[in-house]
This record gives structure tokens, C-alpha cells and sequence, in this order.
């Protein structure tokens, strides 16, 4: 019963996380994105290593609306309280519908290691999807 009442749990929390390497779960997709928009990251690859960061953070995002959506306005942003960046998706193009597009950060800016708060927004800097995410391990993937 207690096994059953805590997968419910998880569930109303919406809470998800996967990785290749063994580690908590710990990443939550936040309920406050906006549900008119249905562009949404389905992989989030930070990149982490012993040695400290580097600017390869990858993600993909998906179109799941039955009509193609111009990426050019939105934006992904790494919404920390001491540092944030802001990456344009624009490069993307245009995204038909059930498409998939990875996106790889060619700037110097980093997701922090030990936690962060990720956001998908619309060019009219509209919340689309908001992910948090503790500590992370090497090789560590994150499917909200």
C-alpha cells in the first residue's frame, strides 16, 4: 500500500528524471507552463563532468500541435538567481507538426551542476515549460 500511495504521488507531482547513470530523481516539471503552446523540451542533456563545466548543453524540442511552429522568438533560459543566460531558438527554423529538433549551445554558458531552473518561452516571453533539476551525475539525461 505504501509502495502504491507513493507512485501516486510521483505521478500528481509530475515528477520525472531518466539518465544512463544511476541517480536521484530529482528533476520536477513545474505545472506553471502555459498549456496553449504545445512546443515542449522532451530531453534536456546538460553536460556534466568531474573537472568542472563546459558550454556543450544540448536539448530537443518537440512540436506535438498539428501545425508546424516557427521557431524564430522563442527561447530557452537557463533562469538561475546569480547568473542567466538566455539561448535564441531561432536557428531551429520552422518545427512540422510531431517534428523534433536538438539544440546545442555553441556559446560559452552553462546549466549549473548542482541544480537549476530551465524554461521554454514563447517570443512573447510567455512560460511555456519550466524545468528544475537538482544535482547532477556524469552522463545523467533529463526526459520531463
Amino acid at each position: 500500500m505504501r509502495y502504491i500511495t507513493a507512485l501516486s504521488l510521483l505521478s500528481l507531482l509530475n515528477i520525472a528524471c531518466s539518465n544512463s547513470a544511476s541517480a536521484p530523481d530529482t528533476t520536477k516539471t513545474m505545472p506553471d507552463g502555459d498549456a496553449r503552446f504545445k512546443i515542449r523540451i522532451v530531453e534536456l542533456i546538460p553536460y556534466v563532468n568531474d573537472d568542472g563545466d563546459s558550454a556543450v548543453e544540448r536539448w530537443t524540442i518537440r512540436n506535438f500541435d498539428d501545425k508546424s511552429v516557427d521557431m524564430r522568438g522563442w527561447t530557452v533560459v537557463d533562469s538561475e538567481a546569480v547568473r542567466s543566460y538566455t539561448w535564441a531558438m531561432d536557428g531551429l527554423g520552422t518545427l512540422a507538426p510531431g517534428e523534433a529538433k536538438q539544440y546545442v549551445s555553441s556559446v560559452n554558458a552553462q546549466l549549473n551542476n548542482n541544480g537549476d531552473d530551465v524554461q521554454l518561452r514563447s517570443p512573447g516571453d510567455t512560460v511555456v515549460q519550466r524545468i528544475v533539476f537538482g544535482k547532477l551525475t556524469v552522463g545523467q539525461v533529463i526526459r520531463p
